[in-house]
């Protein structure tokens, strides 16, 4: 490798010392410049260019206090040196570090005011001891560090300035311009009532809340108001930014919302979500770099350390505290947008129009229209870390430290908590608070002593004095709630009490009036108790003979449940003849009927067939032209199949219904396979020769019939198959000759039916008995 020179080109560098978190340059790199240190400036050359512009400053405002420029340069000066050779950083004073810009921070705060607020020269003098307090004596952590500091500038007040008394008259000072709201010109001036300023502060607080939707409860004690007013004058130089150093709960975010609130700034921060990384912070930033730097917005942004996800964050932080730009930060579009945003401003400031010009416009616009207000926390070694590896975290913030909530502090915040009209505390408030402020300072010396004797730490913060004193409210209201409740439940009590005493003396009085009415009621109820022996006597001899009955009842069921089981078991047979007599008796039409209408002297089987029918229909000994009659009607079908046919006839063979059914559905069955076989042939004796089963056969011998269940049932002359006989098949299925068919009878139907209802006579005296 070797060096490069590119002509007309001159290479010059600046760095500061190494340490404090640079790093050494090596001889590789110095080897090719000419080295030029450049000490710090002498006491003599400070104060020169300090009386310089605090002189013209003075020569201009006021000139009659122009005398003092001098003295009071001189004594910033004496005290900065004194400050930055005694108060040397330690690991937990990591940011005891000074430089020039902390004195020209005391001078740029006295070039705020006006020649009308300062009429003389203890105003001049009260200004600058404001000044170099909040400069240097807000960054110091203890009370001893604060008392060399007072006893420092005391001493300068009455060597340089010639300033008559104690340094205690100008000790707890504040000026501010928030002491006129919504004026237009807010002057920075010395508050003269500091007692008001917690009803102001309180004015300001209603407002944020009705502004936005996060509301704040703030206590404003001493401590509060005066990093309230801290904060308000670091956002009101331009470039202000401010380290806030304390521990959670301390009031750090809250105080900078309500002082961004008051300064009419727009007071912003990150939201940090799963996944949030470098890419979301460069967008966040950016939109707030390009607010502030092209629209001349007034930006707070608020940054603590729990919002650092990656410590690449801090060093962007610390880049805009330093430069106001971060690098590679802004694309080329974005570019282009800053440079035509920032044009015309770059041309009212007589600046050339070029685009290195703009963005350096741009660069300062937003310096001095973005403030950065780090919010940190002393626990710990992070703090000491970071202070170290960016240095622009204390150089170029105005550091102010909390410290622990003091006596007055701690009261009044207890007392705003328990002086809730909800609590009805009344006179126990005071001794409450006081208690309260005990306890927790009991905790901080006994942490201290912790400390000394075990070398560990135990931090009490005010967040655990605010969860004390909500931990006491909450279970002051459970204790309340379960004492009324308990009331509540005794008074109860007692009203039962009372009333069950009242109900006990009525009762009494009615005992004593119903005394004689008990007396013959006793007598009464020992005759009735001999009447019920006698009664008892009586009922276990009918008990007895109930029992008797009983065994007598159960034998009778025991018989009738058999013959029932036996019935069952016929009706179960005697169904399926049911369902195919309804069957056949459907397939029944008018064509059949009018056909057998038709006849004028019907076959045998057929006149005998409808004379049942007609008996069945309620006609006493009927003839042809009955039957006709009856076939004649609308309704014959429907009366076959329906209940009109147990008539008062056949209920004389037939005793119960189930019989009188299977009887007529029995009938039915036999016209119906009689009507078939009379429609099914032209031939008389053919059809008769179909229509009874005992007159044609194939086998020589006559057919066999098993005998039927249900006599009632069969026909006398056997010729009804279908009523529930069964005909066993023939011996032989040769034909039988012309010469042996059987005759024809010459006996009436009405002998047939006779015969028929005999059967159904000794069925029925078979079934009764």
């Amino acid at each position: 490798m070797f060096f490069k020179n590119v002509a007309n080109v001159v290479f010059a560098a600046a760095c500061a010392p190494p340490g404090g978190g640079r790093n050494d340059v090596t001889p590789r790199l110095t080897r090719h410049y000419h080295m030029m240190w450049v000490p710090a400036l002498s006491a003599e050359s400070m104060t020169t260019i300090f009386d310089a512009i605090l002189g013209g400053f003075l020569a201009s405002e006021k000139a009659s206090l122009a005398s003092l420029s001098h003295g009071i340069v001189s004594a910033s000066v004496d005290l900065y040196r004194r400050v930055e050779s005694e108060l040397l950083p330690t690991p937990a004073k990591s940011h005891y570090t000074f430089n020039l810009r902390d004195l020209s921070k005391v001078f740029q705060g006295m070039l705020m005011v006006t020649a009308a607020q300062l009429p003389d020269k203890e105003s001049l003098l009260r200004l600058w001891v404001h000044e170099v307090q909040r400069v240097f004596r807000d960054r110091l952590i203890n009370q001893d560090d604060r008392d060399w500091f007072n006893k420092a500038t005391g001493d300068l007040l009455a060597t340089k300035l010639g300033a008559s008394g104690s340094f205690g008259a100008f000790e707890n000072m504040l000026f501010g311009d928030y002491l006129v709201k919504g004026s237009a010109d807010k002057q920075y001036q010395l508050v003269t009532n500091p007692g008001a300023l917690d009803g102001l502060l309180t004015e300001y607080l209603d407002e944020y809340n009705v502004s936005f939707p996060t509301t704040m409860n703030l206590v404003f004690f001493k401590d509060a108001i005066a990093h309230v007013s801290r904060l308000c004058r670091i956002l009101r130089q331009p470039r202000g930014n401010a380290l806030l150093v304390g521990v959670g709960g301390s009031g750090r975010h809250s105080l900078t919302r309500l002082a961004a609130f008051m300064a009419d700034y727009q007071c912003s921060s990150i939201e940090i979500t799963r996944g949030y990384g470098a890419n979301e912070w460069h967008d966040d930033i950016k939109k707030l770099l390009m607010a502030a730097g092209i629209k001349n917005k007034d930006i707070v942004f608020v940054f603590g350390d729990t919002q650092i996800v990656k410590e690449s964050f801090l060093e962007d932080i610390n880049n805009i505290l330093n430069s106001g730009d971060v690098p590679n930060l802004y694309a080329p579009d974005e570019m282009e947008q800053i440079i035509s945003g920032c044009r015309a401003a770059a041309k009212a400031a007589g600046r050339p129009e070029t685009r290195t010009n703009i963005f350096a416009q741009y660069i300062q616009q937003v310096r001095e229209h973005f403030h950065v207000v780090l919010c940190m926390s002393p626990i710990g070694a992070a703090f000491r870390n970071r202070c170290r590896q960016f240095p622009s975290l204390v150089n170029c913030c105005t550091i102010d430290w909390f410290n622990a909530w003091p006596d007055d502090a701690l009261f009044s915040v207890a007392r705003s908590f328990l002086s809730d009209a909800s609590l009805s505390l009344g006179p126990l408030v005071d001794p409450l608070c006081h208690t309260c402020v005990r306890i927790h300072q009991s905790v901080e010396q006994a942490s201290q002593r912790y400390l000394l004797q075990q070398r560990r730490h135990n931090y009490t913060t005010p967040t655990s004095y605010l969860e004390l004193l909500r931990l006491y409210v909450q279970m002051l209201q459970s204790q309340r709630d379960i004492v009324n409740r308990k009331v509540l439940r005794y008074q109860g009590g007692l009203q039962k009490l009372a009333t069950t005493n009242k109900m006990v003396a009525e009762l009494q009085v009615q005992l004593t009036e119903l005394q004689p009415v008990l007396a013959k009621a006793s007598e009464d109820t020992a005759a009735l108790l001999v009447q019920v022996a006698n009664d008892q006597k009586e009922a276990d001899t009918a008990a007895a003979l109930a029992a008797k009955d009983e065994a007598e009842c159960a034998e009778v069921a025991k018989s009738v449940s058999i013959i029932k089981d036996d019935c069952q078991k016929d009706l179960d047979e005697a169904l399926p003849a049911y369902y195919g007599a309804v069957k056949a008796l459907k397939s029944l039409d008018k064509n059949k009927i009018n056909e057998v209408k038709s006849f004028t002297s019907p076959p045998r089987l057929v006149g005998f067939v409808l004379e049942a029918v007609c008996i069945l229909l309620g006609v006493n000994n009927p003839t042809w032209a009955d039957a006709k009659q009856q076939m004649n009607q609308m309704n014959f079908l429907e009366r076959l199949a329906g209940e009109s046919m147990s008539s008062s006839c056949l209920a004389s063979y037939c005793p119960t219904p189930l019989l009188r059914s299977l009887a007529v559905f029995s009938v039915l069955s036999h016209s119906h396979s009689c009507l078939q076989a009379t429609t099914r042939t032209t031939s008389p004796r053919r059809s008769l020769r179909r229509s009874c089963a005992t007159t044609t056969t194939r086998s020589s011998r006559p057919r066999r019939w098993r005998p039927c269940r249900w006599p009632l049932t069969r026909c006398a002359c056997g010729c009804a198959p279908s009523c529930g006989t069964t005909r066993l098949p023939p011996r032989s299925r040769r034909r039988r000759p012309r010469s042996q068919k059987p005759k024809r009878s010459s006996r009436p139907l009405r002998r047939c039916w006779k015969r028929s209802a005999q059967h159904w006579r000794r069925s029925r005296r078979a079934w009764q008995s």
